[in-house]
């Protein structure tokens, strides 16, 4: 779940990156989600039965987190964010 959030953000052009989002899973053994293949896998399932869109994003990199930010609303609404440690690097 994720909470709408208004986002203001400042521009250093090294931590804002633009991009087109296709998803997010989260690794969890009770999804069946355990690896990033089965994320990969899931995606693909989704792709098959036409239910996969991209959606623009600005990806925000800040020390101890990583943000998306939707940018396809009028009010740049916040996404999702993720504590660093969250992260699969795989």
């Amino acid at each position: 779940h994720f909470t709408k959030t208004t986002v203001t953000f400042c521009r250093k052009a090294d931590l804002l990156r633009y991009l087109q989002h296709l998803a997010t899973f989260v690794l969890d053994r009770k999804d069946g989600m355990i690896t990033v293949d089965d994320g990969v896998r899931r995606l693909r399932l989704l792709e098959a039965k036409g239910k996969v869109w991209t959606q623009e994003m600005l990806l925000q990199v800040e020390e101890k987190s990583v943000s998306l930010i939707d940018l396809e609303n009028k009010v740049k609404e916040l996404a999702e964010h993720l504590h660093i440690t969250s992260l699969s690097t795989k």
